[in-house]
């Protein structure tokens, strides 16, 4: 994905839809999460599809309240 015109890779902690919604140019919501045993700076949290925002990784609770989608 990219984020301000740079390419990143965020961590998809549920792959479980990914097929369905993880498409090119699919809209996404990610909160920086850097660590030192982590292998992306990023976790997907949401991802947007005809126009409602899904929340992805429902172990980002924690992290919505800062979101403003």
């Amino acid at each position: 994905m990219k984020k301000d015109g740079e390419m990143i890779i965020a961590h998809v902690k549920n792959t479980g839809r990914g097929k369905e919604v993880l498409i090119p140019g699919a809209e996404v919501a990610i909160v920086f999460a850097p660590g030192p045993k982590r292998k992306t700076d990023y976790d997907l949290i949401a991802v947007k599809k005809k126009g409602d925002w899904s929340i992805y990784s429902m172990q980002a609770g924690s992290n919505l309240s800062s979101l403003q989608i």
